[in-house]
This record gives structure tokens, C-alpha cells and sequence, in this order.
């Protein structure tokens, strides 16, 4: 399975159906990093992504992705 995200970036997911990847974004000059884990089941992807909050503690948030017609 491959998938595409922003700007042509693409990665296969090969290990059991487990995804994992990072993304550096920049906001008002200042730079940080959201980790993305999940995992596949039939056409679905299920995980959850980590990024930094407004106090400096990491906050986390569940995601869904499914197969696009």
C-alpha cells in the first residue's frame, strides 16, 4: 500500500499494516514536529498523532483515514 501526502511525499506500509511518520511544519516562524502512528485494517487507517501544545506539553489526538473513491 502507498500512500501520497502533501508535496509528492509517499511511503509503503509493509510491516503488518503499522504506520509511522513525522512531519516538520513551521507556524508564525517557529518550527515543530507531529508524529503520525496507525495501523491498517482492510481499508481503513486508524492512529493517533502527537504534536507539541501551547504550554510546551505534547498533546495527542486519534485520527481515522479511509480509502478515497
Amino acid at each position: 500500500l502507498h500512500l501520497s501526502i502533501r508535496r509528492q511525499r509517499q511511503m509503503c506500509i509493509r510491516d503488518r499494516g503499522k504506520i509511522a511518520f513525522s512531519l516538520e511544519r513551521e507556524r508564525r516562524g517557529e518550527k515543530m514536529v507531529i508524529t503520525y502512528k496507525g495501523k491498517l485494517e482492510g481499508d481503513t487507517i486508524t492512529g493517533t498523532m502527537v504534536r507539541p501544545g501551547r504550554d510546551g506539553e505534547k498533546r495527542s489526538s486519534d485520527w481515522v483515514a479511509t480509502r478515497a473513491e
